[in-house]
């Protein structure tokens, strides 16, 4: 489902060569002492080459090779030449929804019952993992407390502060979680269930583009995501029903997807995901592998930059605006039967 697929050390496809592209590289700006010496500085970001990632949000070149294919209530649904199946959908939620869903995202969809990516160190943490980030509390005998020493940079125990955890989550759970040894989703387990809001939100996305598919909003997963991060490419197919779409929503940080084939040795078409948007992969693309290669910083540039909706003068948290102006979510929902 959710695993991705490692190449062969010795192989390098073309998918793997996009993801090399697009990843974040670092260059380290030297400098020339009083002595002539040349010394290291600090690292930058390096450019990236956006030139052949597809753009439904900018109008001309960027959008090419994708068409307008419906649309309803604000929102546009676009196909994309060589992808059947497959829709990028631009204004998926309001601005008010966004900040909805990163809300929920950070503050309800990660807390227990949910499983989490921490639950082979720690077991299940404690409720209020955001709240105890704000509250500058550690994870002190399975509770949120505050220290009870001095904690030091670089020390052991700094690793347990609730700051230091909510920037390793990685992704969380709802609706049934899937079991990755076995690949199979476990039915009769604690979980946190989806919502009647969040499933008639992925709905009412499914219901956009020009298809008849059947859409129940069964399981899904929460991905947290901080710049320069990567998803590795992967299909999604342990679900029993391939004919069933998958609903894919961005929030925060925009990102790069790569939309690939049904094998790795072709070219993927890279797509700029921005907050707000979906994407559906329904059809041969259910298929077909996919990654993420690329999250930008907010500020990285002017392709960048957060919506309007999700920047500090929005919120009335600002914490979770200050959250979000770093991290990107990506709330993906299917159907498993």
């Amino acid at each position: 489902m959710y695993a991705a697929d490692a190449d062969p050390p010795a192989t390098v496809t073309a998918f793997r060569a996009a993801e090399k592209k697009y990843q974040l590289r670092l260059v380290e700006r030297f400098r020339t002492s009083a002595d002539g010496r040349r010394r290291g500085g600090r690292f930058t970001t390096a450019p990236t080459d956006l030139s052949d990632v597809v753009d439904v949000s900018v109008d001309g070149e960027r959008a090419r090779g994708s068409r307008l294919a419906s649309s309803s209530g604000g929102a546009e649904a676009y196909a994309l030449d060589g992808h059947p199946g497959f829709y990028y959908v631009r204004n998926a939620l309001s601005g008010e929804e966004q900040r909805r869903w990163v809300h929920a995202a950070v503050k309800e969809l990660c807390e227990p019952p949910a499983r989490t990516n921490f639950a082979k160190e720690f077991g299940e943490l404690p409720s209020g993992l955001f709240d105890a980030t704000v509250e500058n509390l550690m994870l002190i005998n399975g509770k949120w407390s505050k220290p009870t020493r001095e904690v030091k940079r670089g020390d052991a125990d700094e690793r347990f502060f609730a700051q230091n955890l909510l920037k390793k989550l990685r992704w969380a759970t709802v609706g049934a979680p899937f079991e990755w040894t076995a690949r199979v989703y476990e039915p009769n387990v604690p979980r946190r269930p989806i919502s009647d809001e969040l499933i008639e939100l992925t709905r009412r996305i499914a219901h956009i583009p020009p298809e008849t598919w059947t859409f129940d909003g069964q399981a899904g997963l929460v991905n947290y995501y901080q710049p320069g991060d990567t998803l590795n490419g992967h299909v999604d197919d342990a679900e029993n029903n391939l004919n069933r779409p998958i609903v894919s929503i961005s929030l925060g940080c925009p990102a790069i997807f790569l939309l690939g084939h049904e094998n790795r040795d072709k070219a993927p078409t890279p797509i700029m995901v921005r907050s707000g948007d979906a994407v559906i992969l329904g059809g041969d693309s259910r298929k077909c592998y996919h990654g993420v290669p690329r999250v930008f910083a907010s500020d990285e540039s002017v392709d960048s930059a957060l919506p309007q909706c999700l920047r500090a003068g929005a919120w009335e948290d600002k914490h979770v605006a200050d959250y979000i102006a770093r991290a990107r979510i990506n709330i993906s929902i299917r159907d498993i039967d």
